[in-house]
């Protein structure tokens, strides 16, 4: 079921892409609501704060905006969208001073949710930055190893490979 809604939830985004290239801005809001939680989520992952997170999704929207007649009709949207992400995320990393991590919780540390969240986030920091990244490519956002050995950059062998040492590493880290 989940793959037919992402399957159709992608040709949408695909035609949304082509509208955009042709000058179509409304298009973009259609880009937000199909994908917009994705790129926050793949954001966030790397950036591994909300205000960072959400400066990358305008900037991933506009930078969609700028460059969708460089998109391909019937190539996979996602995958497109989230290279750019990475990209954005990635220098956005690379330029920013180092900050106290989990910094936006604040005062909201008595919600249940929130707690769960932290650990979770705390368990994937666990992890190296690639191998955070193919578990929320493919767990959190759906991709297969190849789509997001696609968006990583690196061969489907190594997207595979880095996803299960993840896993094990996350296994292991849990039990202890």
């Amino acid at each position: 079921m989940a793959s037919i809604k992402q399957a159709i939830r992608d040709r949408e985004g695909d035609r949304a892409l082509r509208l955009l290239a042709t000058g179509d801005r409304s298009a973009l809001a259609t880009l937000y609501d199909l994908y917009g939680r994705l790129i926050l989520s793949v954001a966030y992952s790397i950036v591994e704060n909300y205000p960072d997170a959400e400066d990358v999704l305008q900037d991933t929207m506009i930078e969609l905006a700028r460059y969708a007649v460089r998109y391909s009709k019937g190539n996979n949207p996602r995958a497109y969208i989230l290279t750019i992400t990475r990209h954005i995320a990635i220098d956005l990393v690379r330029k920013r001073k180092p900050q106290t991590p989990l910094q936006e919780a604040g005062d909201h540390t008595s919600d249940e949710g929130l707690l769960e969240a932290i650990e979770v986030l705390d368990l994937l920091r666990t992890l190296s930055e690639e191998e955070r990244q193919a578990v929320m490519l493919h767990l959190y956002v759906g991709l297969s190893h190849k789509e997001a050995a696609k968006v990583m950059e690196i061969s489907t062998a190594a997207a595979e490979k880095k996803y299960q040492r993840a896993l094990a590493k996350l296994k292991k880290h849990y039990e202890n």
